[in-house]
């Protein structure tokens, strides 16, 4: 078996990646809900000039996702408490958060507000639980726990091939390469349609590790590169005008250079901690999954505030948009993270439980 590389303990400028794509949804939220007169409102009204703030920001959701995974676990013994371990950390820290999410939305929708933004129903609501709906951002969380039992399935393979085997990692490339030819025919909430930005993350982490194992370029070497892909990214996004969102998702090629980009600003740098790893962008990256989640909700509910008090002008729409930003962010600090520990402290506690009963047996 080959060693496990020395890698660094975090990733800072990646918690910096994270804010940025939460802050691209959220914008593109708050335009088209802010009221008509409002001057960030016209951003909606000229199709040929629109930019895909969502798309970037959930394509650069999924491709960190594909990559934290693989960074995390691809190089551990794929053992079977490492694999329960996995799964519990997976889902104490996006199931919770999630269905409390829903549950609230539900209440609000059904007993407060009819013209609650998010319409979740009596007849909806077990299926958004099961991770198979589509209202409004909940449509990106089923892909990602998808993925999430997938790379179990991968990480395995890719053990056997560290191993020398060969057939097992050969028919789940095949499968992959499958899943993603077929992704025109897929709707957009199960992972085939997605799958490509995943695996993208993946295979740049597993590249990451390869090259830190090998290679040890100089700060200045490294900033360079960096400064060159800040270049190309920016050219590329320009070039995302008008892109329609289907189009995007299925047949742009963006995802390779969010792939790249998550490569070469994982090396830690000056330039990397100044611009992505600095102490606001973490603490957004940090919180930046209950942001996703809550963002619309806050902007309906601040918009409609807004109206009853009489409330205009840029100053107040401004406003809006940093409570949509720091009121899930308080959030996810006193409600998101503590479920989360509760949650990985419960199941711990019931596996230590289950293993001394065994002992006893």
């Amino acid at each position: 078996m080959t060693a496990t590389p020395q890698m660094p303990e975090s990733l800072p400028s990646l918690d910096g990646l994270r804010a940025i794509a939460a802050l691209l949804v959220v914008f593109v939220h708050f335009t088209f809900y802010v009221a008509p007169e409002s001057p960030f409102h016209y951003l909606q009204l000229f199709p040929g000039a629109r930019f895909p703030f969502g798309p970037v920001g959930v394509a650069g959701f999924f491709t960190l996702s594909g990559f934290l995974m693989a960074y995390l676990y691809a190089w551990r013994p794929c053992t079977a408490p490492a694999l329960l371990g996995y799964l519990v950390a997976r889902f104490a820290r996006i199931v919770p958060a999630y269905w409390l999410t829903l549950l609230l939305c539900f209440c609000l929708y059904r007993w407060l507000d009819g013209a609650f933004v998010f319409r979740i129903d009596g007849q909806n609501l077990l299926r958004h639980l099961l991770f198979l709906g589509s209202e409004g951002v909940f449509w990106s969380i089923p892909p990602e726990i998808q993925y999430y039992l997938l790379f179990a399935v991968l990480w395995g393979g890719w053990q056997q091939w560290l191993a020398g085997q060969w057939r097992g990692p050969l028919l789940l490339a095949l499968l992959c390469v499958g899943l993603m030819l077929s992704r025109d025919y897929w709707p957009g909430i199960l992972l085939p349609a997605k799958l490509h930005f995943f695996l993208a993350g993946s295979a740049a982490a597993l590249l990451l590790r390869a090259l830190q194992r090998r290679l040890h370029p100089s700060p200045r070497t490294l900033m360079g590169l960096q400064l060159g892909m800040l270049l190309v990214l920016a050219c590329a996004l320009a070039g995302l005008v008008g892109v329609a969102q289907q189009t995007f998702y299925l047949h742009h090629p963006f995802f390779l250079l969010v792939a790249l980009l998550l490569l070469l600003f994982a090396w830690r740098t000056p330039l990397s901690d100044a611009l992505l790893g600095n102490r606001p962008l973490r603490w957004l990256g940090r919180v930046s999954f209950s942001v996703y989640l809550l963002h619309v909700p806050v902007i309906f509910a601040l918009v409609q505030l807004q109206g009853a008090l009489g409330l205009k002008g840029s100053g107040s729409d401004l406003l809006i948009l940093l409570l949509a930003v720091l009121l899930p962010g308080l959030a996810c600090e006193y409600i998101e993270l503590p479920l989360c520990r509760a949650c990985r402290q419960w199941a711990q506690r019931r596996g230590e439980a289950l293993l001394l009963r065994r002992q006893r047996a």
